[in-house]
């Protein structure tokens, strides 16, 4: 489960907030976390957008938006996704681990958090 931290947001912002639905908020959070796992496992093979582009039928400019969390994935194309990264298709959606060192733990609340 994707759970936001919640700032006191004033003006348009909070507006615009007020306007998004809890199940909007989850919907772009599992796009981004697919997305940002997607883009993990391909710099681990050293893989641009256009390199794994050519390993599918897509366009290297769809590849960039699924990076981008634009895309409402289907299981056939994570299936296909997962099978020519060489993971498990689960992995696309497993936590982003935090590798960078934190150096205040008050600023680090303030992130999306995601739990389980």
């Amino acid at each position: 489960m994707i759970r936001f931290i919640k700032r006191k947001s004033t003006g348009v912002m909070a507006e615009i907030f007020n306007t998004i639905t809890p199940e909007e908020m989850q919907i772009t959070g599992n796009k981004m976390l697919v997305a940002a796992n997607i883009a993990d496992l391909m710099e681990s093979k050293g893989w641009t957008p256009a390199q794994f582009a050519e390993k599918f039928p897509k366009t290297e400019d769809e590849i960039l938006q699924w990076l981008e969390g634009q895309t409402d994935f289907d299981i056939d194309t994570l299936t296909q996704i997962s099978l020519v990264l060489g993971v498990d298709i689960q992995r696309l959606f497993a936590p982003v681990k935090d590798t960078k060192p934190k150096k205040n733990k008050r600023m680090s609340n303030k992130k999306l958090v995601l739990a389980e």
